[in-house]
């Protein structure tokens, strides 16, 4: 049985963003450019490790860290009436396990310092982009491509710093998952909307409907083995290996919505 921790204490962050935003025309259509610059310096942190798809955290106050990073995003409508857009995020988030330390081949104390923490992602590029049949409107057809670098992996109980190694040119590196890649497809066909057809309706019922349609999508259609975790094997000289859990390929999803 677990031993309660009375003495933890609430996690805790200070944090800083910067943001800003600009509207424009283009072919006479309006468009919006967001960004975000943010920093945020985290103490009292629990710290956590990820076995499998299970989260195991250390149960004590044993941590500090920090996130930053920049968010930017374009959107407006290339398609007169359809919003798409493009974004980027750039982020960064480490911590430090306090008091661990070990010692190198010739005796000498090593604190890692700052790592990554488990979700220090780099970077992700996000891409969604509609269209319409021009003779009939509501017959719609949308795309999303999600690119991101992958997150920071290790052995089962072993120290968190050991993610971090040194290659043959002497840099630091990080052991990650593969890069994130996704591809979805989609279909929908908007039969109430209220720009076109609430005033046309004299019941009660159908005029509260702001929007209603029919939805066919594909998830991961090109069907990409995508990392999710990793499960560890041993040989008879218990030398560790990973073996990759992967999420499922390819995804097919029907659904009606209804927005009050």
């Amino acid at each position: 049985m677990l031993k309660e921790n009375l003495i933890i204490k609430a996690q805790r962050s200070y944090q800083v963003v910067l943001a800003s935003e600009y509207n424009f025309l283009i072919w006479r259509r309006p468009f919006k450019l967001t960004g975000e610059a943010y920093y945020k310096y985290m103490d009292r942190l629990i710290s956590y490790t990820v076995d499998n798809v299970k989260i195991i955290y250390s149960g004590k106050n044993d941590a500090v860290g920090y996130a930053t990073g920049i968010d930017m995003k374009l959107s407006g409508e290339f398609i007169p009436g359809l919003e798409s857009w493009i974004s980027l995020s750039l982020m960064k988030t480490q911590e430090d396990i306090l008091d661990d330390y070990y010692y190198d081949d010739d005796g000498n104390k090593i604190e890692p310092g700052y790592i990554p923490r488990p979700s220090d992602q780099s970077f992700t590029i996000n891409l969604f982009f509609q269209d319409n049949i021009p003779s009939y409107p509501p017959l719609r057809v949308h795309l999303n491509f999600v690119f991101a670098s992958g997150l920071p992996y290790g052995a089962p109980g072993a120290e968190r710093y050991k993610i971090v190694y040194t290659d043959e040119n002497g840099d630091k590196q990080v052991t990650r998952m593969p890069w994130y890649r996704r591809v979805d497809i989609g279909f929908s066909y908007m039969f109430l909307e209220q720009s076109r057809d609430r005033m046309k309706h004299k019941t009660k019922f159908f005029r509260a409907i702001k929007n209603a349609g029919l939805y066919f999508e594909v998830f991961n259609l090109l069907g990409i083995n995508n990392v999710s975790s990793y499960m560890w094997v041993s040989d008879t000289d218990n030398n560790l290996f990973p073996v990759p859990n992967y999420l499922t390929q390819r995804l097919i999803n029907l659904k009606l919505a209804v927005e009050f």
